[in-house]
């Protein structure tokens, strides 16, 4: 026994991992106000209100019902398509607009970006050429063919912009913002990326994009952020296609942003430069920074990109 208590003390990995699999001498109880880690409010979650499952819950697509067939039949009207056939579409004229320009070929195979992709999560600062960041914007958000619809009136035809991701019921309830820390000949600041006219929308300077920098978490220095070239930032309307599907159109929000990262990762990777998906951000913080609501317009997920170290 007395050897093995040795060990113990010698081996002070082995002597944590022991100890924190041992009794506690306080246990926690769910309905406490003090500290409760989030594995135990899981094992615990019929005792709480489980925000995320009643989401699911709530998102279910039931036989017969009426006010989401009628909410969705009413977008197959003339004036419905009409609609539809509009988002995305707003006056620029008070705006400071970027041209893009030409942007760079990907000339690489898709199962060639696929098997090349990594998450990075270090970087070197370096500049970006804006050639490149025009690709990313294009293949994550931009327009890849368009297509006309007629409408019941006769003679009457609706022209429908195709993007380079599937969204429910062609809705788009995301938009694409960019944070530029490090791109050639663009000046630092936060963007909206307008898909439809293929141009940048300044609408933060350098102060406003060092503002939303320090809302990424700092506790663990997991990612280099400071050293990225451009936060890829995905903001959501969610009204957009909840008011069309209900609770299920949340879902459709959430599938976008995924189908939206997944092009941005193989683009990088056919680059050659790194991403990384980041989620860890303080939405209060970010939202001031990008002058959001939090609710109505609301920052969902972000990707890292920049030059790999």
């Amino acid at each position: 026994m007395k050897k093995y208590h040795t060990w113990l003390k010698n081996e002070g990995l082995a002597y944590s991992i022991l100890t924190k699999n041992a009794y506690n001498t306080r246990t926690p109880h769910i309905k406490s106000i003090g500290f409760r880690m989030a594995s135990l409010q899981y094992s615990e979650r019929h005792q709480l209100d489980n925000l995320a499952e009643n989401f699911l819950i709530n998102s279910y697509l039931k036989r017969n019902q009426a006010e989401i067939e009628t909410s969705i039949s009413s977008y197959l009207t003339d004036d419905g398509i009409k609609m539809v056939s509009l988002t995305g579409k707003e006056d620029l004229s008070a705006y400071h607009v970027i041209d893009l320009g030409e942007g760079a070929f990907l000339d690489i195979a898709l199962g060639d970006a696929i098997v090349r992709r990594r998450s990075t999560r270090d970087f070197t600062h370096d500049p970006i050429p804006l050639d490149c960041f025009a690709t990313l914007l294009r293949t994550t958000a931009g327009i890849s063919a368009s297509a006309e619809v007629n409408s019941a009136q006769e003679g009457d035809k609706v022209e429908f912009n195709l993007r380079t991701v599937p969204s429910g019921g062609g809705l788009y309830p995301i938009d694409l913002y960019v944070g530029v820390l490090n791109v050639k000949t663009l000046p630092s600041g936060i963007y909206h990326y307008q898909a439809i006219e293929d141009k940048l929308i300044e609408i933060g300077n350098n102060q406003k994009f060092n503002q939303l920098l320090k809302s990424f978490s700092g506790d663990v220095d997991m990612i280099k952020s400071s050293n990225a070239s451009a936060a890829f930032l995905y903001v959501a309307k969610p009204w957009r296609s909840m008011r069309k599907y209900g609770n299920r159109g949340l879902r459709f929000v959430f599938q976008e942003i995924g189908s939206m990262s997944q092009n941005l990762h193989l683009a990088v990777a056919g680059l050659g430069l790194g991403s990384v998906d980041c989620a860890s951000f303080f939405e209060d913080d970010a939202h001031n920074a990008l002058n959001l609501d939090g609710m109505y317009q609301c920052l969902l997920h972000s990707i890292l990109v920049g030059s790999i170290a």
